[in-house]
């Protein structure tokens, strides 16, 4: 392997098992920055092992492919512009390497160097370079903790879907049992591409998703959500989320080995929240709170569709494409309403390259109704 793995709508065997191949290949290490080069585009990191050699024992160094992350790091590191290292990777390597190791030479902070070993004996793959204080919690760990909380609740809880990027991992769960009828709501709601009708899925139910990020891209975090039946739609609530940065205790130099003790704490926190998550949010209470807040958004109607899309599409910062996208889903879904135009951001969500784009757009929905209620009102 030389590249990360990734899943899109994924389910939850697939993800563990994907996981599980990815934590037997992961070789991190704090080292100097100033010890770290790049030799022919790739990073050259330090072995696990030192090597014994008629001069003794000797540290060794191996090639590194750099990911999308890891450029970006290594960028910020050295005062390159991203666009600037990218291009030079792509089309003069030989003056990445000058400009990168220049920098690095200078540079007198340990840093964090995450990678994965490659199963072929070729060049690793470097995913991230990393404060020494960054405290790893891994993808396959956050899973399992979390499965342990949903357990202890004897809640009866499903994964919606699973997503793996290069950056971040997303677990959408939701809780058949606990939902509410909104028939009122979608009963002429067809959302574009289901092939069905909120006239027969007409429930509401109660879910959250788990999000980690072993490469810098954020903290661990539980997100309360609502999942649409007819269109499986997730409306985050990212005001009520639950989050644990990635922060700790400096590190010292070398291979790094978490202790038994830091590990198992860091994993009893986030069962015990995940507990909490679902005790608080997959409540009857919680859904219906939130189908209330769709039922003032459905007595708003959108009677322009054009300037209103518009003025939300501004609001979320979409491009020209976007809002064209948007006012599509929009007018062919069947809901002319405020909350029309947030099931339209959610399916648009749906549609992503990849689960970060989704999880972004599922957290805008309610950011999206409010903007078209407020739109309404001035175009």
């Amino acid at each position: 392997m030389t590249t990360t793995d990734t899943l899109r709508s994924s389910d939850l065997k697939t993800l563990v098992d994907v996981l599980k191949g990815q934590h037997a290949r992961k070789h991190d290490v704090i080292v100097p920055a100033a010890n770290l080069r790049l030799q022919d585009g790739m990073l050259m990191v330090q072995n696990a092992e030192p090597e014994l050699t008629e001069e003794g024992v000797t540290t060794t160094y191996a090639p590194h492919r750099i990911g999308t992350v890891a450029s970006g790091d290594l960028a910020a590191r050295t005062d390159i512009p991203v666009t600037y290292w990218r291009r030079l990777a792509e089309h003069a390597v030989p003056l990445l390497d000058e400009n990168a190791n220049h920098w690095l030479a200078r540079d007198t902070k340990d840093v964090l160097v995450r990678t994965f070993t490659n199963d072929d004996g070729g060049p690793g793959f470097t995913r991230a370079v990393l404060s020494n204080s960054y405290a790893m919690l891994d993808n396959l760990d956050a899973v399992m903790a979390t499965l342990d909380g949903i357990r202890a609740t004897g809640v009866k809880v499903e994964i919606r879907s699973a997503d793996l990027t290069e950056r971040n991992m997303h677990v959408r769960f939701f809780a058949p049992e606990i939902a509410v009828p909104i028939h009122d709501l979608v009963r002429r709601y067809e959302p574009t591409g289901k092939g069905r009708s909120g006239a027969d899925y007409p429930m509401l139910f109660a879910g959250f998703t788990l999000r980690n990020s072993e490469v810098g891209g954020g903290a661990f975090t539980l997100t309360p959500e609502v999942v649409v039946q007819v269109c499986t739609n997730g409306m985050t609530r990212t005001d009520e989320a639950f989050r644990k940065v990635h922060l700790g205790e400096k590190l010292a130099s070398g291979v790094v080995q978490w202790s038994a003790d830091t590990h198992q704490k860091t994993l009893e926190l986030i069962t015990s929240k995940t507990r909490d998550v679902i005790q608080s949010v997959l409540s009857v209470d919680f859904v219906t709170r939130a189908a209330n807040e769709m039922r003032v958004a459905h007595q708003v109607p959108v009677v322009k569709p054009v300037e209103t899309i518009k003025v939300v599409a501004q609001g979320l910062r979409y491009n020209q494409q976007q809002e064209t996208d948007l006012l599509n889903l929009f007018i062919t879904s069947g809901d002319h309403t405020a909350l029309g135009v947030g099931q339209a951001v959610t399916l648009m969500a749906q549609a992503a390259e990849d689960g970060d784009a989704q999880a972004a757009g599922e957290g805008q929905a309610f950011q999206a109704i409010d903007i078209a209620m407020r739109a309404v009102a001035t175009v």
